[in-house]
């Protein structure tokens, strides 16, 4: 669960990177490279509207094609890695990296 500086924080950071790609890595063991198309109701508690790039690792590949939409919230996030560099850009563990 993420305490309420870890929502703020990743809040930001998914507003910052709207448009660009990103690797997440999400509470139940699924990772995504996602393009972020909106993080306007993150803040509110909302859902984080993300494209898929590629799905890898999911109980359901078939629900997540190339260019699907994937819904998640906040406390979904575990890790997000800035797809071109590689950058940590959130750890649940750890905050901002």
């Amino acid at each position: 669960m993420l305490n309420q500086a870890q929502r703020e924080q990743l809040g930001e950071v998914l507003a910052a990177f709207e448009g660009k790609a990103v690797r997440l890595y999400l509470e139940d063991s699924e990772a995504f490279d996602v393009t972020i198309v909106s993080s306007a109701r993150a803040k509110a508690g909302g859902d984080i509207v993300g494209t898929v790039i590629w799905a890898i690792s999911t109980t359901n590949p078939d629900a997540f094609d190339t260019g699907s939409t994937l819904h998640f919230s906040l406390a979904d996030v575990v890790k997000m890695e800035d797809l071109k560099s590689g950058q940590c850009l959130f750890d649940r563990g750890d905050g901002i990296s």
